[in-house]
């Protein structure tokens, strides 16, 4: 049983190494996103969109539009009555002044509290450099809220964290969902985008329909509204777990959904789940050790099922993420060490029981009066009984591993005429000199 701990807790203490050195992060990510698509749940209805869609692009050609087309969708949804319009698009560059004048003139209208434009950092660069961050023209953020609009995938490319928000030049700018809902309570406990809000129940409004005026006004009375590009000729779209390919605005959609309905998931990490882990296998291996293995087996199969269970339960009823990885491979590792354990034990007890039986034999060859020798198939001397000895007037000692010839000179000749199971005898050597008759069949003398 000591022994047998030893093992388990060795397994333990291993798997906890790998896994928080994050050799595991891809299996809890892919576990994660397994856990995220089982559960589909609607859209608040709160969020709308407006969204610069392939309709809109082909009414109104030659993208970008002038920035008046802008100014118009503004105010038209603040006559409507949003309560808050962020506006996910790039106005770092100067176009024509009357546009431009134009368009600051409706941010004016909003003012920040009600109008959000975005400040991000250029394509290619990390979230975790100070390089330089485009922001919007000083004539449009001196009327409107800055906030961040960017996101950062994880090392498979896809997007699953968000912030509530991120340090651009040196300073702290609300993210543009947590902006959106900051007079809510959004405090999220976790970082986790919950990808099991459908994106495709977030209400949605073409661009083109608003600019017209031929939208119905009490779709975005009362709403918080993002505006942004869908169309694929934009090309704004990133990957994430379940849906594969969202537009960047959809995507801040969904992380303002994730924070509305208080489904921010956070990840139970790090030390608690090694440790856990660990504790598994040292109470699952002494458990596993008593049955056949089948049994034990299914034991851990079903072992493995309830980890799983929990983690989904967790996830879907407490918004919260458990990390499996390393609970599961200690199940594994200590169901096959359990194993091998009780082979190697079967092993040494039929090693054991072959020494015994050995011993016996060779006290019954011992005991006999016929001289017997045993040999290998290179004519090597093994061993020979005390009747043999007293016969050659040599002990074993001295004979061992020695050509048998030196004892049966003739052999070699025998084989050559009788062949080799041919019964019959030669003379034999003592350790005198003098010779005596000796017997044998094959290899057997």
């Amino acid at each position: 049983m000591r022994r047998q701990l030893l093992v388990l807790g060795t397994i333990g203490s291993l798997v906890a190494l790998l896994y928080l050195s994050g050799a595991l992060d891809f299996v809890d990510r892919h576990l994660h996103d397994f856990r995220s698509g089982l559960l589909s749940r609607p859209a608040s209805g709160e969020i709308v969109l407006v969204t610069i869609d392939r309709q809109s692009l082909q009414r109104h050609p030659g993208w970008p539009w002038p920035r008046a087309y802008h100014a118009i969708v503004l105010e038209r949804l603040l006559d409507a009555g949003a309560t808050k319009i962020g506006v996910a698009i790039d106005f770092s560059t100067p176009s024509d002044s009357r546009n431009d004048l134009r368009l600051a003139a409706a941010l004016a209208r909003g003012g920040p509290e009600r109008v959000a434009l975005p400040a991000f950092r250029p394509p290619g660069s990390e979230a975790d450099t100070a390089q330089h961050v485009v922001e919007p023209l000083a004539l449009f953020s001196r009327h409107s809220a800055l906030v961040s609009a960017d996101v950062w995938p994880d090392p498979d490319g896809l997007v699953r964290h968000f912030d509530l928000d991120q340090n651009l030049a040196g300073a702290a700018i609300p993210t543009m969902p947590a902006w959106l809902l900051r007079d809510r309570a959004n405090h999220a406990q976790g970082n986790l985008i919950d990808v099991g809000i459908e994106p495709e129940t977030i209400p949605r409004i073409s661009f083109v329909d608003v600019l017209e005026g031929t939208f119905d006004p009490s779709e975005a009375a009362g709403k918080r509204v993002l505006i942004g590009a869908t169309a694929v000729e934009l090309g704004d779209e990133v990957s994430v777990p379940r849906h594969r390919v969202l537009p960047g605005i959809v995507l801040q959609a969904l992380i303002a959904e994730t924070l509305l309905q208080h489904r921010a998931i956070r990840s139970i990490t790090g030390w608690p789940v090694a440790l856990l882990g660990a504790l598994i296998a040292l109470a699952l291996g002494p458990l596993l050790s008593k049955f056949a293995w089948r049994q034990g087996a299914a034991i851990a199969v079903a072992t493995a099922a309830l980890v799983i269970c929990v983690a989904i339960m967790f996830h879907l009823a407490w918004a919260a993420s458990l990390d499996t990885s390393p609970i599961l491979l200690n199940i594994l590792l200590s169901a096959l060490a359990v194993q091998f354990d009780r082979q190697g034990s079967t092993i040494l007890a039929q090693r054991l029981a072959l020494r015994r039986k050995d011993a016996v034999m060779g006290r019954l060859v011992d005991s006999v009066f016929d001289g017997i020798v045993t040999f290998d198939d290179q004519g090597k001397v093994l061993s020979w009984n005390r009747a043999a000895e007293q016969m050659f007037g040599t002990p074993i000692e001295q004979v061992k591993e020695k050509p048998l010839q030196a004892l049966l000179p003739l052999l070699a000749q025998s084989y050559a005429i009788e062949g080799t199971l041919a019964p019959r005898e030669l003379l034999a050597r003592r350790n005198d000199g003098s010779q005596f008759p000796g017997r044998g069949r094959g290899d057997r003398w």
